[in-house]
């Protein structure tokens, strides 16, 4: 008893209740542009018949009362279709009006029945026709819990109240009472069923999609967590092993330049001894976030190499704008002040860029880069270097000579 209790008590927050009408309201549409067609067709038959096929045609009293109850229907399913294909673009604002709606039709639809089923009796005891539609609204619609416990009582309490009204002699109706009584008790437990069912299968799935929003998001979290590195904010090496040769390749296909610039804090070994590791740590994450600050194009990357070294890749990037970046970056962290006097962080970097092919290795790029910065550091560092041959050939005619 318990659990059927708690069954029916189930309850969604304002949001969630929301969202369920609105998944109502989308079923609602689908359906009724299924059926709303096909009962306007078969009531336009039914009007040509009784109109034109039918002995005595429109003659006749009892056929013009059902030719009316054809038009009346036939006009309210028209209505209804047109009003739905109207409302069907506003899903998301109009749910509960739509849902509305979909209650006066079904209420409409079931005293249809009971109007031909009552009319019916001046020749035949038969109810069949109650039944089909009061079953039908039963288990084609989803509607709410107040909305099932006005529409078959009232229509059931309509049929038995009017039932010997149009009965030529006094019948014993007890059979058809008793009958349609409990096609009515069955409507409204399938009904509740229907509701209850939906009710719960839409909370199942927002709870699964809520846990699965959630894992997603903890695999976001964790992905960042493997690809960044947690003192600079940077990526970490790894990733740049990742997605570096995947760089590579659409340089190679969309024949564009590629740049890379290594930088290096000066001196980072005397800036710890003189104010400790955690201000260095401080520094290093002060100047990588002036590097991923400057860094506004998002086909640019930029990585903390190891150490107090640091890797920007720019992608499409021409020689001069590498080297306009590179000392912007310079000058950032020089006017940034990371310590006092002497013992102010500044960085060097080194700066080359060419057009990747298959001919070439990938990592040369960095090797070409980093002996730049090389060049950077001899030079009396704060400042940056780009990579040329006649720097290359001097530094190797330097070494040969020593």
């Amino acid at each position: 008893m318990q659990a059927i209790l708690k069954y029916i008590k189930l309850s969604l927050t304002p949001e969630m209740k929301q969202e369920f009408y609105k998944s109502l309201a989308k079923r609602c549409i689908i359906i009724c542009k299924i059926i709303l067609p096909a009962i306007m067709l078969f009531q336009a038959y039914n009007m040509v018949h009784m109109a034109f096929f039918r002995k005595n045609g429109l003659s006749t009293t009892p056929h013009q009362v059902y030719f009316l109850l054809y038009v009346v229907l036939f006009f309210i399913s028209l209505i209804g279709f047109i009003g739905l294909l109207c409302w069907s673009k506003k899903i998301e604002k109009h749910a509960n009006t739509i849902l509305n709606l979909q209650f006066v039709y079904a209420f409409i639809i079931c005293l249809w029945g009971a109007c031909v089923t009552l009319y019916d009796q001046r020749v035949t005891e038969n109810v069949s026709v109650y039944l089909v539609m009061v079953m039908s609204i039963a288990m084609l619609t989803i509607l709410k819990l107040w909305q099932i416990f006005i529409i078959f009582p009232a229509c059931q309490v309509f049929l038995i109240a009017f039932f010997p009204t149009f009965q030529p002699e006094p019948t014993n109706n007890a059979g058809n009472f008793i009958n349609t009584t409990v096609f009515a008790i069955m409507a409204v437990l399938i009904s509740c069923n229907n509701y209850l069912s939906a009710k719960h299968s839409f909370y199942n799935n927002s709870l699964l999609q809520e846990k699965n929003n959630s894992i997603e998001l903890m695999n976001q979290k964790l992905q960042t967590l493997a690809i960044t590195d947690s003192l600079s904010g940077l990526y970490n090496r790894r990733f740049l092993d990742d997605i570096f040769p995947k760089i590579w390749s659409s340089c190679v296909n969309s024949q564009v330049m590629l740049a890379v610039i290594m930088i290096d804090i000066d001196n980072f070994k005397r800036y710890n001894d003189n104010f400790g590791h955690q201000a260095g740590d401080r520094c290093i994450f002060s100047i990588a976030q002036l590097i991923q600050n400057f860094l506004k194009d998002e086909n640019s990357y930029a990585f903390r190499y190891g150490g107090e070294e640091f890797a920007i890749i720019l992608p499409g990037t021409s020689e001069e704008k590498a080297l306009e970046t590179a000392q912007c970056l310079c000058t950032s962290v020089r006017n940034y002040r990371c310590g006092k006097g002497e013992y102010a962080a500044t960085i060097s970097a080194g700066v080359y860029c060419g057009m990747p092919n298959a001919l070439t290795v990938s990592r040369e790029f960095f090797a070409l880069a980093d002996r730049a910065l090389y060049q950077a550091k001899k030079n009396g560092k704060n400042q940056v270097q780009l990579y040329q041959d006649d720097v290359i050939k001097e530094e190797n005619f330097s070494n040969k000579t020593k």
